[in-house]
């Protein structure tokens, strides 16, 4: 594919651009890689300001990567939790632990090395190695593949040829412009697609590259990148157990094949039942091994994860026997951040308080 411009003045025009216009977030006051590559994990399918104080308190907690290596996962989990995809926060301490028994500590420089992380593929090593390290290395993420899709004209669909973009950026960093100032470089692509070249509608009369830009020309900006068709969101009904004692919850060690694996849950029991509570089983828990008495209900929760919709049912319940037997139970205060739940577990406690301080509402 050939260039639209020459590639000294698409990045000149990018770099200017971005020294005035870029945020000020906190994994760019540093080039320390070991900020670099954790704010690019806690970024994947998560906005930046929801990232922001997950960061500053993620490094509070673990300042260098050894201390994330030597921290116990449930704690990593418990400072994650609410940020969702939590395959990130373990393939993160995975990695750690790869690098201090490996790589002395520090995230490695080499190519081959960074790949072989858990969790770490070429986005994720070209975006550490080049912001970080200064090496020409090409990133390629929603944000820069709706640029460069617009940029370049591409009128078809990029998963039909998702080597595309890697080569031509491939290319670009290799210019003497962008190669003395990758870093920057690529994160202006970054930036301009998060503030200017968005998804709906593209404020093309502040874009710095607009002068270039084949899409613009063609007015497709609106049909540029070419959709992919999203996969088919799947619909799941929980009937969820609110067992409380003390001011505690209790709950349950999630199974280590979800997608919220090694988190603190409710005890859960997939079902659409819409009948009164007073129509369900008694022994409705009993997968969960729980003896209970159904006392009432909150109002529904709804939550998502990537293309699942999930709705939960809270039900009030009293243990009908208090002894609770093995190590996948406990009982938690949900005023403490030290416990990993995922976040539809604190809005159904959040009901759960309200309720019995208002037990009409």
């Amino acid at each position: 594919m050939r260039f639209p411009v020459a590639i000294a003045r698409f990045a000149t025009a990018l770099l200017d651009w971005y020294k005035e216009h870029k945020r000020d977030l906190p994994w760019r006051k540093t080039d320390n890689p070991y900020h670099v590559w954790l704010s690019e994990i806690m970024l994947q399918q998560t906005q930046v300001k929801v990232v922001t104080p997950y960061f500053l308190r993620f490094l509070s907690e673990f300042p260098t990567i050894k201390d994330l290596a030597q921290a116990d996962l449930e704690k990593v989990l418990a400072l994650w939790s609410g940020l969702g995809y939590y395959a990130r926060a373990r393939n993160l301490h995975m990695a750690a632990k790869q690098i201090c028994e490996h790589y002395q500590g520090v995230f490695p420089a080499d190519r081959e090395q960074a790949l072989s992380l858990k969790g770490v593929g070429r986005y994720t090593a070209g975006a550490v190695h080049s912001i970080a390290y200064g090496k020409p290395e090409p990133i390629v993420d929603g944000n820069i593949r709706r640029v460069m899709a617009r940029f370049t004209g591409i009128e078809e669909p990029l998963s039909s040829s998702p080597e595309l973009l890697w080569s031509l950026l491939a290319r670009v960093v290799r210019d003497p412009v962008v190669r003395c100032s990758v870093s920057q470089f690529n994160q202006s692509l970054m930036e301009l697609g998060a503030l200017v070249c968005v998804p709906g509608n593209p404020k093309c009369g502040v874009c710095p590259i607009a002068f270039g830009c084949r899409a613009r020309k063609r007015g497709a900006q609106g049909k540029i990148p070419v959709p992919i068709r999203p996969p088919r969101v799947e619909k799941k009904s929980f009937i969820a157990g609110v067992i409380q004692s003390k001011g505690r919850l209790l709950l349950n060690r999630n199974p280590t094949n979800g997608l919220i694996e090694g988190l603190w849950d409710l005890p859960l029991v997939q079902s659409d039942f819409k009948g009164p509570v007073s129509e369900l089983p008694a022994d409705f828990l009993r997968e969960h091994g729980l003896k209970v008495k159904v006392i009432g209900e909150l109002s529904n929760v709804r939550h998502q994860i990537t293309f699942r919709r999930l709705l939960f049912r809270p039900i009030l319940l009293r243990l009908e026997r208090e002894a609770i037997e093995g190590a996948d139970w406990r009982w938690a205060y949900m005023d403490s951040k030290q416990v990993p739940v995922p976040s539809y577990v604190r809005k159904i406690w959040a009901l759960s308080v309200a309720h019995e301080r208002h037990p009409s509402l």
